[in-house]
């Protein structure tokens, strides 16, 4: 690990950053990539724990496996509208409030906002076709909106997301996953666009304040504990 490294300027002639390649450089706080930037491998800035913000050139199509895991510093991001994916933990624990999503995303990976304790909101664009399990699980989100073209919401997704208050389920969804929504505790109302077929294990467990859930007549599996200790009268 390079502990004294504070900031760096890539020149123009870099196209990709390989894996681990600054993870643990905890004084780095700035950072100018290359605009001909084109991949940043694994873990590439992992636990960099002084840098606040970072811009991305067009042509990175994909944030890999837990690219800046652990940056709990970092505030801002710019994500060029070339990412189709954001991989598994990519973000997890970061410090943003906020984060615009680019508009042809398509696949936000296991874990990809896991553990962001400041993240209060986010828009999901309708090309986002899979949201992978526990993808926000213990973030800080108090309103998502979620992609049209979703059609399950994966196990854990949104576990103890303990201040979302009210979410939306698009026409599309036909899955609410395992423990998607348990421990949300101040979750008041969720209203059910689509024909859900199945409703998983324990998925709205532990909603202390979800008082009433209009379930669709598509609903054909509700599992197991799936409402316990919910408000619901």
């Amino acid at each position: 690990y390079c502990d004294a490294l504070e900031s760096i300027k890539l020149p123009d002639s870099v196209t990709e950053i390989g894996s681990h390649a600054f993870a643990g450089c905890n004084a780095l706080g700035s950072i100018k990539m290359s605009p001909n930037l084109k991949e940043i491998g694994e873990y590439g800035f992992a636990w960099c724990r002084s840098l606040e913000s970072i811009k991305l050139p067009d042509g990175v199509t994909k944030i890999k496996e837990c690219t800046f895991y652990g940056c709990n510093n970092l505030k801002s991001i710019e994500l060029p509208d070339s990412v189709t994916e954001i991989g598994k933990l990519a973000f997890a624990g970061i410090d943003c409030k906020n984060i615009k999503l680019p508009k042809k995303l398509k696949i936000i990976d296991n874990g990809a906002f896991a553990q962001c304790d400041s993240l209060k909101g986010i828009e999901l664009p309708d090309s986002v076709i899979r949201l992978g399990d526990y993808a926000f699980e213990y973030s800080s989100l108090t309103s998502i909106k979620l992609s049209g073209s979703l059609q399950s919401i994966n196990p854990r997704v949104f576990y103890n997301c303990s201040s979302l208050k009210s979410i939306e389920l698009p026409r599309n969804i036909k899955i609410i996953g395992d423990y998607a929504f348990e421990a949300c505790f101040k979750l008041e109302n969720i209203k059910i666009l689509g024909n859900v077929t199945k409703i998983g294990a324990g998925a709205f467990r532990d909603c202390r304040n979800l008082k009433s859930i209009k379930l669709p007549k598509s609903v054909k599996e509700i599992g197991q504990d799936a409402f316990e200790e919910a408000g619901l009268k």
